[in-house]
């Protein structure tokens, strides 16, 4: 008796079908992710930008630039820039504001979560004048939001100053011409901060400026003290409660690899 063979291409077969059509889905969905991934690249977008301080425009000829991935920026100690009627500006480093974490080296670098947008932003202050400021020597404050990145308006950061006399509230600078005593200038615990004013931001240091070069000022005490026909630039730094903790940056790690020069 002949047996009669029947065979019939696998993809008419139900199970064999359906296992096919897991395995595209798999694939596809496996696609899908990687060019997820490559668009958000390793470390997110980081926003690279040089401010003037303290009204925040951009640096002249230095325009902000998009970095996706991690970074390491080399900022240099001194930014020229010749205006339209030959006029030589001169700015000096401050600091590095990384992403909330401020910087002293002028070598930093960031590496933001995967598809997470941060900063880095060098600011800068621009030198000129100098020279005797009699009789009219005063200490110039203002309040920086480390949260924000930007210099408080309208806004004074002195609670008190001693002795009475010096400084009449709103006002932002302080006369060290009508004493022959040393000037103690005492710091607002909190500030509101626009846009979100509510809860306040903290006091953390007061900086000169500029602050010494590459080294991160350790918290300090509210009040700092001048001596009397001085003058001086003076930062108030705060910075939201809730602000994530600092992240470790090449200089912090201790990277013997990494030139963190001053």
């Amino acid at each position: 008796m002949k047996r009669k063979f029947t065979s019939k291409p696998a993809f008419f077969n139900p199970r064999a079908l359906i296992g096919f059509r897991l395995c595209l889905i798999g694939l596809l969905v496996g696609l899908l992710g990687a060019a997820s991934a490559a668009a958000k690249g390793p470390g997110g977008r980081i926003t690279v930008k040089y401010k003037k301080f303290p009204d925040g425009t951009e640096l002249p000829g230095v325009p902000p630039v998009i970095v996706t991935g991690s970074t390491i920026q080399d900022a240099s100690e001194y930014k020229y820039w010749v205006d339209g009627s030959n006029t030589t500006h001169k700015y000096e480093f401050l600091w590095w504001n990384a992403n909330g974490t401020l910087e002293f080296n002028r070598k930093v670098g960031d590496n933001s979560t995967a598809g997470s947008n941060t900063f880095l932003t060098a600011w800068y202050i621009e030198k000129g004048g100098g020279g005797d400021c009699a009789p009219n020597c005063s200490v110039a404050t203002w309040a920086f939001s480390i949260t924000e990145d930007e210099v408080v308006t309208d806004t004074t950061p002195i609670a008190s100053v001693s002795p009475p006399g010096l400084w009449t509230t709103p006002s932002t600078s302080v006369s060290t011409t009508t004493t022959s005593s040393s000037i103690v200038i005492t710091a607002r615990d909190t500030i509101p901060v626009p846009p979100k004013t509510v809860p306040p931001e903290k006091f953390q240091y007061w900086l000169g400026l500029p602050p010494a070069p590459g080294k991160t000022p350790p918290p300090t005490d509210v009040s700092f003290t001048v001596s009397a026909g001085s003058s001086g630039e003076e930062a108030a730094c705060y910075q939201s409660p809730n602000a994530r903790p600092p992240h470790i940056t090449p200089c912090q790690s201790g990277n013997p690899h990494v030139n963190c020069y001053q």
